[in-house]
């Protein structure tokens, strides 16, 4: 539901990944939540937020160019 919910109502900012254009936050919770944009860290960031308010175990994942959540779901790392 979490996911769906970010998926859902945020714009993934192009602008930002394909020209290296910053009209947005979208790499920070704030410009997922407030400006309705995000990249992979906004994303990220974002769902970090959410779980931590439901107790979710969860840490962030980054790569070289990427990053994502991982989540511990009935003691088991999704």
């Amino acid at each position: 539901i979490l996911h769906d919910y970010i998926i859902n109502n945020v714009k993934y900012d192009k602008e930002r990944t394909d020209n290296n254009i910053i009209r947005y936050a979208s790499n920070t919770a704030y410009g997922v939540l407030f400006e309705g944009y995000g990249i992979c860290s906004g994303y990220s960031d974002t769902m970090a937020l959410f779980l931590n308010y439901y107790n979710i175990p969860n840490y962030k994942v980054i790569s070289e160019n990427h990053v994502w959540n991982a989540v511990y779901i009935n003691n088991n790392l999704f």
